[in-house]
């Protein structure tokens, strides 16, 4: 069951008026009905045992910040895809562009997103690992056991890449019987739904079970330009093949083989800037632009899981896994069409090309220990992943990016009219990745142990020894392309160059200010500011171009201890509470940097995050009512930032920030008898960077971007298996800002879902609507002018993602 947000009616309240829940009447019967089952039955809520650890445990025996959303749940949603999924977890959202954040913390690089070369999150499916990025295709939830979502440190049990979280994705295994499923879907904006699933026992000891799943949509942005209603189209098929060996209850080897594909359009709304006339606003699901996009997706993982009891109370795990995703997308550049362009010279920027691929191969052999004092898994891991990017574009900015003041200069008297028009004012780079490659192999030795002091307490150790090589390599070349309109420029420019150079050394600060940079670039260019010439210009804009070169390869090695230390204390059957400290990191690496011969490849080290955490777990009303909590309190430090050198061109990463992070989750589960069932979970994340200054710009108190620091999600149920069902879920996403400086702001939105329908024994109906009362909301939105030193014209449209408005559908299943 889950949630989803809508407008605000005064009824229950998490955080207060910012935070209201509002229930429609089928909701609030459903609740008074459910109430009224409790007092006459009782029914308890299933065990529910966590697998993401290197021990598993019983859902009411972790003290890790963790959720778990079952089958049930997502599909009350009317969940499809993980990406919709998170949104049903406290502290947990996605960014609007495929990424997601965990306690505030952007899964795909922290603050440093845009330059990092490691995440802080990732997703293990069956096994298998994938970077953050992953999420953008939209991992297919067909035919899953349970999603479980960590939040905080999970470094000493899953290594690198677990500073934030882990998302981990578990699907149904082969059963010894027969079984299948067919479901069939369609809804608005043609929307289909078309999914199989197949067990078959082969013999006693062979179980094969098959599963496959495509869902498509046009989407809901219609681009206005080339006149295409599917400019946001979304296809995804995946299909998975296990195949599970069990000779006897001492012996298994379940190998999985998956294959996940998708197709996307662009779902950026807008499509040029809304300051020029007549051109569409950001306000509606509309596009202008000339360049159909695409995105597509491919990945493949393969999983050998073996695992043999060697004595009563020991067994030997191996988990191997390799996978393999390449992505290629084609964008419109400049997110326009020449006729809405300010700039004479938009018909050569049309098409933004890039490509992605990432391969990866894992082994872990786990050997654990099982008896009434002690609970232990030791073991190795071994990874190898590589990870190669490509683009090709031609990138336009106005001089004034380059060489402050210089369009409102040249163009005023008395110099006269350009031969092309603002065009000659524009600097235009060609950037060609011929592959930047990161490569990485890491090594760690890891042991976690309960050990129960007594009957009720248990002491929690862990501890991880890693070491990981990263080598990273560039080969980006940049050009600039428009040297014959910047010749012509440089007899006008010159002029204007001589006057700075006069007023500076007249002693007037601003010239001063100005010929310093200037003269910086003219140095860069061999240019001498005492003699110049016609191509002059022309040489100090090659300078600027070039700034994008990179040629540069350097490798390092980190060499990590990620200790975990704790108790939980069971005061009674239902009730227990915990504290663990935890370390977790994010590896170091290689920042390429060719502007600055000193600074060409500077290494920067991994950054750590020191975690305290209270855990509660409790159930009430004989296990119908399950209330768990966790409050935390983070110190990241060492943390890694984008330091600006000499001028804006001058770029490295290095370890100089530091930040705090406080905050709580609360999960609460309530299934009665008769199948009513209702859940609520809030969460409160406080993120501030201690320090964080680059370049002129002090970042220290602010709030980290795309980090909502209230997320709830509330639900209410019927469901007795044969007979009609009903689902209703809200969920609440809190405010977030775009950008480190905390000026764009989004505001904060909830959503509601509403599932309903009729279950046969083995078939079932059901009518879904999302975003039940159209709110309308942005998950992210780019300003164009927000970022840009004002220029007299547009180069580039601003664009947003949307909430998806209201739709609606019917789904049917039939089981055999």
């Amino acid at each position: 069951m889950r949630l989803n947000p809508s407008p605000k009616i005064d009824s229950l309240i998490f955080w207060g008026r910012d935070m209201t829940f509002s229930y429609t009447p089928l909701a609030l019967a459903i609740m008074t009905m459910g109430a009224q089952s409790a007092i006459a039955n009782d029914q308890d809520l299933e065990t529910v045992v966590v697998t993401g650890g290197k021990i598993e445990r019983n859902l009411q025996q972790t003290t890790s910040g963790v959720s778990v959303l079952d089958d049930q749940m997502l599909e009350s949603n009317n969940t499809y895809n993980l990406n919709d999924a998170l949104v049903l977890t406290p502290n947990a959202s996605n960014n609007g562009r495929g990424g997601f954040s965990i306690r505030g913390i952007n899964a795909e690089g922290g603050p440093t997103s845009d330059t990092s070369t490691a995440d802080t999150a990732g997703v293990v499916m069956d096994g298998a690992y994938f970077d953050a990025d992953i999420l953008e295709m939209g991992i297919g939830l067909w035919d899953i056991n349970n999603l479980e979502v960590y939040k905080g440190p999970q470094s000493t049990s899953q290594g690198k890449n677990a500073l934030a979280g882990t998302i981990v994705v578990k699907t149904n295994d082969p059963v010894f019987y027969h079984e299948g499923s067919v479901r069939l879907g369609f809804g608005s904006d043609n929307t289909q739904i078309s999914s199989i699933m197949l067990n078959r026992a082969l013999s006693d000891q062979w179980a094969l079970r098959i599963a496959a799943d495509r869902v498509y949509t046009d989407g809901q942005i219609e681009n206005e330009f080339t006149g295409d209603d599917d400019e946001a189209h979304d296809e995804h098929i995946n299909g998975r093949i296990k195949l599970l060996y069990q000779p006897s209850s001492r012996f298994s080897a379940l190998l999985t083989v998956g294959q996940d594909k998708s197709d996307q359009g662009d779902d950026r709304a807008c499509g040029a800037n809304n300051s020029r006339e007549g051109v569409f606003n950001c306000d509606e699901f509309k596009a202008f632009r000339d360049v159909d996009g695409q995105l597509t997706n491919r990945f493949n993982y393969q999983t050998l899981k073996l695992q043999a009891e060697l004595a009563p109370q020991w067994q030997l795990t191996s988990v191997t896994s390799n996978s393999w995703r390449d992505r290629s997308e084609r964008q419109d550049a400049d997110n326009m069409a020449p006729s809405n362009s300010g700039y004479t010279g938009a018909n050569n920027l049309g098409i933004r090309d890039e490509s992605e691929e990432d391969k990866s191969l894992n082994q872990e052999l786990r050997l654990s220990f099982d008896s009434e004092q002690l609970r232990s898994s030791f073991g190795y891991y071994y990874s190898q992943s590589e990870e190669k990017r490509g683009y090709d574009f031609l990138l336009a900015n106005p001089l004034d990016t380059y060489l402050p003041g210089f369009y409102q200069a040249t163009s005023a008297a008395p110099f006269p009219p350009y031969a092309n028009g603002v065009s000659d004012t524009v600097l235009e780079t060609q950037y060609t990745d011929r592959g930047t490659v990161r490569e990485a192999t890491n090594h760690a030795l890891f042991a976690e142990l309960d050990y129960y002091l007594t009957p009720d307490t248990t002491l929690l150790l862990g501890a991880r020894l890693e070491r990981e090589t990263n080598k990273n390599s560039a080969d980006v070349s940049a050009v600039n392309v428009n040297q014959d309109n910047m010749i012509a420029l440089g007899a006008r420019a010159n002029p204007l160059f001589s006057a700075i150079k006069a007023g500076a050394d007249a002693g007037d600060p601003a010239s001063q200010a100005q010929w310093a940079l200037i003269s910086s670039y003219m140095a860069l260019g061999g240019v001498n500011p005492d003699d110049l010439q016609a191509d002059s210009l022309n040489k100090v804009l090659n300078v600027l171009a070039a700034a994008g070169n990179n040629t540069s390869e350097k490798e390092n090695i980190n060499n990590v201890f990620l200790p975990k230390l704790g108790i939980r204390h069971q005061f009674t059957d239902d009730l227990s509470a915990g504290y663990v400290l935890s370390r977790g990191y994010r590896s170091g690496g290689v920042s390429l940097n060719p502007i600055n011969p000193q600074m060409s490849t500077v290494e920067y080290d991994p950054e750590f995050v020191t975690n305290h955490e209270l855990s509660l777990r409790s159930q009430w009303l004989n296990k119908q009512l399950t209330a768990n909590a966790n409050i935390y309190y983070m110190k990241w430090k060492d943390q890694q930032v984008q330091v600006i050198g000499s001028n804006i061109y001058d770029r490295y990463i290095t370890n100089a920030g530091s930040s705090t992070l406080k905050g709580l989750e609360l999960d609460i589960n309530y299934r009665a008898n008769n199948g009513f069932s209702v859940f609520a979970n809030a969460g409160l994340a406080k993120t501030r960077y201690d320090d964080f200054v680059t370049g002129n710009a002090d970042y220290s108190g602010n709030r980290f971007q795309y980090a909502p620091e209230k997320t709830a999600a509330a639900g209410v149920g019927y469901d007795e298996g044969i007979g009609y069902r009903a689902f209703v879920t809200q969920t609440y996403t809190g405010d977030v800002y775009l950008d480190n400086d905390n000026r764009n702001q989004l505001p904060a939105y909830s959503l509601t879902n509403l599932r309903v329908g009729y279950a046969a024994t083995d078939w079932k109906v059901e009518a879904y609507v999302n975003n039940l009362f159209d709110r309308r909301a942005k998950t992210y939105a780019y300003d164009y002018s927000a970022y840009t030193p004002a220029p007299s014209f547009v180069l580039y449209g601003d664009y947003v993602h949307w909430v998806p408005a209201r739709s609606a559908g019917v789904v049917a299943q039939y089981d055999f």
